[in-house]
């Protein structure tokens, strides 16, 4: 029986210990409430009902992102094909056999058994899904099922806490993912996923003064005859008049 359910004469009770971390908010005590029923089950279902509740109150702050929960593990899943990829290439394509046996036992033999492994495992499929799905819909994880989760966690870097929301949230993203990669390590033919090319940016025009290669030009004028001595000192008192008027300004700004 649950420990927060009480029973007093024939009506069941709920009595919760506020967190300690609460009291600093005036929470602090016991949660005591009737559950207006003298029926066990229906007094575990709503005292249930009531802790979720309770518990999703009090760890809201705390709860993951779901975008950044389910970025993670889908990081996971990716990480994990990918070793399998490695691990094919490795074999030569075959999935549940080691170099050194399929080298013993010959190249087509191998493939053969490996085959049915394969088989087996896309027949057992169905059942592996079905156990999932019970977890996920009110069973407990076995023994296998919790290392994996704990071994997913600790690969991911997330620190799960069975007994909060917030642990519980990450046990069941991390199954929805198990059940995924399940699917994804069966194709032995993995999709490469489609890259958006970057679009190439025209650079931006040199942030030189308009006048910094006055000299440059000058030069080319009296080196090509354009210009007599004359003519460049001339020229030399309207690039000052343009200097005041616009004091350092540059190519960019002058063409906008």
């Amino acid at each position: 029986m649950p420990t927060y359910l009480r029973r007093r004469g024939h009506t069941w009770f709920l009595r919760w210990k506020w967190p300690s971390r609460l009291a600093a908010f005036g929470f602090s005590g016991e949660l005591v409430r009737s559950l207006l029923t003298s029926d066990f089950r229906i007094a575990r279902r709503r005292a249930l009902t009531l802790v979720l509740q309770i518990e999703t109150m009090t760890v809201a702050n705390q709860l993951p992102k779901r975008a950044e929960l389910e970025s993670a593990i889908r990081h996971w899943i990716d990480d994990s094909v990918w070793r399998q990829e490695i691990r094919r290439a490795e074999t030569g394509g075959l999935d549940f056999l080691e170099p050194h046996e399929i080298e013993k036992m010959g190249r087509e033999d191998a493939r053969e058994l490996d085959g049915l492994f394969r088989y087996a495992s896309n027949m057992f499929a169905p059942q592996q899904k079905a156990v999932i799905g019970r977890m996920l819909t009110g069973g407990t994880p076995d023994e296998l099922h919790r290392s994996i989760i704990t071994a997913a966690a600790r690969q991911i870097g997330i620190t799960k806490d069975p007994g909060t929301v917030a642990g519980r949230l990450v046990e069941r993203t991390i199954l929805r993912g198990y059940a995924t990669l399940l699917d994804e390590l069966r194709h032995p033919i993995t999709e490469i996923p489609r890259v958006s090319p970057t679009e190439e940016k025209t650079a931006p025009p040199a942030a030189f003064i308009f006048t910094e290669f006055w000299r440059a030009f000058e030069r080319h004028k009296l080196d090509n005859r354009e210009w007599k001595a004359d003519t460049a000192s001339n020229a030399e008192g309207t690039k000052n008049i343009f200097d005041k008027l616009f004091p350092a300004v540059t190519v960019s700004q002058f063409a906008e």
